[in-house]
């Protein structure tokens, strides 16, 4: 009886079987859509720092800043050694002309007494001067004076000739003195001379 049923049997679940897989084929249908994606998932742990990379190229120079406020000047510095010699300046234009001076004339002085001309002696008693000129204009005045104090004033002849005989000294002349004659004529006419002054007695 248990054999016969198992004989049975057989046929049978292979007859399922055979359904079955024709079931699954013929339920077996096209790729459904796509589902939308899920929520993106929690981000992750940080991972352990990367080494250090090469140092990059220095970077192109800024622009130059705005100038600062000028500050307050310093103190004065000491003086500094003087400086060398410069070079000669050109020479400068050649000024105007002068004025035309007075014609000049001819003076002599000589001693009175003894005749000695440029020479008067102080040992002489009454020591006087003679004094003589020519050059001068016919007519003119002429102001004599020794070592800058007048002694005489004259008047040129038609000659132009002078003459003052008996001249005293200025006061304070002496011995070793050379004093200069000046003889000043009015139209500017003008004679020199000079005077030496002696004393023969006090050198003997």
């Amino acid at each position: 009886m248990t054999l016969s049923l198992r004989g049975r049997a057989r046929p049978i679940f292979m007859l399922l079987a055979a359904v079955s897989m024709v079931a699954v084929i013929a339920c077996t249908g096209d790729d459904g859509n796509r589902g939308t994606a899920g929520d993106p998932g929690n981000p992750g742990a940080a991972g352990p720092p990367g080494a250090a990379g090469e140092a990059g190229a220095p970077g192109a120079a800024g622009q130059p800043g705005i100038a600062g406020a000028l500050g307050e000047q310093g103190p004065q510095g000491p003086v500094g050694p003087d400086g060398s010699v410069g070079s000669k300046g050109f020479n400068g234009e050649t000024g105007a002309a002068g004025a035309d001076g007075g014609s000049g004339a001819v003076l002599t002085v000589s001693d009175a007494g003894a005749g000695t001309v440029g020479v008067v002696d102080l040992s002489s008693s009454g020591t006087r001067i003679n004094i003589t000129g020519a050059g001068f204009d016919a007519g003119e005045s002429v102001s004599i004076s020794i070592g800058g104090s007048e002694i005489a004033t004259a008047t040129a002849n038609a000659g132009g000739a002078i003459a003052s005989l008996g001249l005293s000294l200025p006061s304070g002349i002496s011995e070793g003195d050379v004093v200069s004659v000046l003889a000043t004529g009015r139209n500017g006419t003008i004679g020199w001379g000079v005077l030496l002054v002696v004393d023969k007695d006090a050198q003997n």
